[in-house]
């Protein structure tokens, strides 16, 4: 297996293949979504994919003390993405986990979550919250196996109330 390697995000160097990753990730999600829920996401939510765009400039933003975005690269290729948010001094967000699918079941999704968890631990957090499509099912199976356990929707999720019912939310406490 290939080491997956984590780097300083750096937007001279990042930023242009986050954002390309970021959006084959929407259009993937997309697709999913609907052949799952049989419901077209943009249409429900009015959004469109020039709105995701413009949504990922909070995470490239995203620094210490508030949160951070985590790359992964194999061989100067960008192969996944996560970032981790603050919600309060002691709650953190694991968002925008993403593993390019030639990454995946290499571990190194793994790998990203838990250095993720290692990150918020050292903003100061020690519970961690999280959503995730219903059909994810791989995904959820992570989470597990790192300690997270489902909860009742977050207040603080960005899942639009409309979609909720297709969303499963995670909680792990230290």
């Amino acid at each position: 297996m290939v080491e997956p390697s984590f780097v300083a995000y750096d937007p001279s160097k990042h930023r242009e293949k986050t954002i390309s990753m970021f959006l084959e990730y929407r259009v993937w999600f997309l697709t999913e979504f609907k052949e799952n829920t049989g419901i077209d996401f943009l249409e429900v939510t009015g959004r469109t994919l020039s709105d995701f765009k413009s949504s990922i400039d909070n995470f490239l933003d995203l620094r210490p003390p508030e949160g951070a975005l985590l790359v992964i690269e194999v061989d100067d290729e960008l192969a996944g993405m996560g970032t981790i948010h603050k919600l309060s001094n002691d709650t953190g967000e694991v968002k925008r986990m993403l593993t390019r699918p030639k990454y995946r079941r290499r571990g190194f999704a793994r790998s990203i979550l838990n250095e993720l968890l290692q990150v918020g631990r050292d903003l100061g957090c020690s519970r961690f919250l999280l959503d995730s499509p219903k059909w994810a099912t791989a995904s959820h199976g992570l989470y597990r196996s790192t300690g997270f356990s489902y909860v009742d929707e977050y207040p603080e999720s960005e899942i639009p109330p409309i979609l909720r019912e297709h969303w499963i939310f995670m909680e792990k406490i230290e």
